[in-house]
């Protein structure tokens, strides 16, 4: 341990040397400020950093994000659907545990425990911190950007006014999976 001190003693004066050089030897007017040096065994410096973000508030922001972007282009908003929100939840916490960036398997929505058996689903996959940067993102790629604002509008084939678009998205450690089903 004493020669562990003696040698960080020894280090940091040999940093302090040209700033002493230029600046004359330290004294009440002048300050010599060293560069951080690493301690063997000294506990690490804490910072406060950014806080962890709340996937519930970022998943509610993004899916305000999608509705406006749908409203824009006439479609009608989504609506939350609890077992599309545990499904994309889920999936974004496979991604993050794993590090596997991939779509969800074909069948992952609808099997156990989901059963989510709508004909017609988009699925978008991101990954980045805030809603907003994951939405800007997927509204710069076109298939991306064509899922959020997948909608059947009056006049063209299939439309029905009682159909309920379904939203589903889920956050976890910077991954994000968006889904998008259609409810006749």
């Amino acid at each position: 341990m004493r020669s562990s001190i003696l040698f960080l003693g020894l280090a940091l004066l040999c940093l302090a040397l040209p700033a002493i050089a230029v600046f004359g030897a330290a004294s009440a007017t002048n300050k010599v400020y060293l560069p951080l040096v690493a301690c063997p065994g000294c506990p690490a410096p804490t910072s406060p950093g950014d806080p962890q973000p709340d996937p519930d508030a970022y998943e509610a922001e993004a899916i305000r994000l999608i509705n406006e972007i749908r409203a824009a282009v006439g479609c009608p908003a989504a609506v939350v659907h609890p077992v599309l929100m545990q499904a994309t939840e889920d999936w974004s916490t496979y991604m993050s545990l794993t590090s596997e960036y991939r779509h969800a398997p074909p069948d992952f929505y609808s099997e156990e425990p989901y059963f989510y058996n709508q004909a017609i689903f988009v699925e978008n996959i991101g990954s980045g911190g805030h809603p907003e940067l994951a939405v800007q993102g997927w509204l710069l790629s076109p298939p991306h950007r064509q899922n959020m604002e997948y909608c059947i509008k009056p006049g063209q084939e299939g439309y029905d006014p009682n159909i309920t678009y379904d939203i589903g998205i889920g956050f976890a450690a910077n991954y994000w999976t968006l889904v998008i089903g259609v409810r006749r």
